[in-house]
Order: C-alpha cells, then sequence, then structure tokens
C-alpha cells in the first residue's frame, strides 16, 4: 500500500497520469484478489497502513479523470469486507485498540456517504 500511496502522491505533484494508471492498477489489484485480511499483528497493521491505502485511494478518486464509479465501489467494498473485517471485535484496548480506530476512521472517511460510520461508533460503543 506504499506504493499506492507514493504514486498516487507523484500524480499529484506531477501530473503524469503513468503514476495515477500504475498507483490505481495496484490498488485495484488488491481490491478483487485479496479475500481476508487478519493475523496477530492485524490491528497494528491497519492502523499503520490506513493514511496509505486510504490515501492514496481518496487522491485518485479526488484528482484524477481516470478513476470510475466502479472503482470507488470496489476500493468501498475492499475497505470494508476484507480490510476492516480482519480486525477483530469489539476493540482492542491500548495501542492496538487505537490503531483499530485510525484504520476505521480511515475507511469512513473514504466511504462518506455508506453507514460505515454508524457502525464505527457501534463498534467502538
Amino acid at each position: 500500500m506504499q506504493a499506492v500511496y507514493n504514486l498516487a502522491r507523484m500524480w499529484y505533484f506531477t501530473g503524469d497520469s503513468s503514476y495515477a494508471r500504475k498507483s490505481h492498477d495496484i490498488l485495484l489489484s488488491w481490491a478483487v484478489t485479496q479475500k481476508h485480511y487478519d493475523g496477530i499483528e492485524a490491528a497494528f497493521d491497519i492502523g499503520d497502513y490506513a493514511y496509505r491505502f486510504a490515501g492514496g485511494a481518496d487522491i485518485l478518486r479526488g484528482t484524477w479523470p481516470g478513476w470510475t464509479q466502479e472503482d470507488t465501489a470496489t476500493v468501498k467494498n475492499y475497505f470494508g469486507t476484507v480490510l476492516c473485517s480482519g480486525v477483530p471485535a469489539p476493540a482492542i484496548t491500548g495501542s492496538q485498540g487505537m490503531e483499530q480506530l485510525m484504520g476505521a476512521v480511515a475507511v469512513a472517511a473514504f466511504n462518506v456517504g455508506a453507514s460505515f460510520p454508524f457502525s464505527l461508533a457501534v463498534y467502538f460503543y
């Protein structure tokens, strides 16, 4: 996901659409291929990389003309059903809980208009 973020920023700063295309292709490849996300470090990883996966996607969605509504739907589904489903609920305490929160907020920010922010509130209540 670091590549998605870096390439999206390169697109933004240079205007060279080849960076956006590569960032898009990497993100969409993950979104249609990865079926689950879990593991002992899942809560840490989701928070550590939240700004990268959600930030890169948001830069592309907001600035690159090649981004489509279908891309948005695919990425929303990926963030909500794969990445966030691998993090245990209810929230873990301590630093893992904060990492979970960071990841969930990044996903909620990308998924504007979805019911996810409400789910986020219930998840952390």
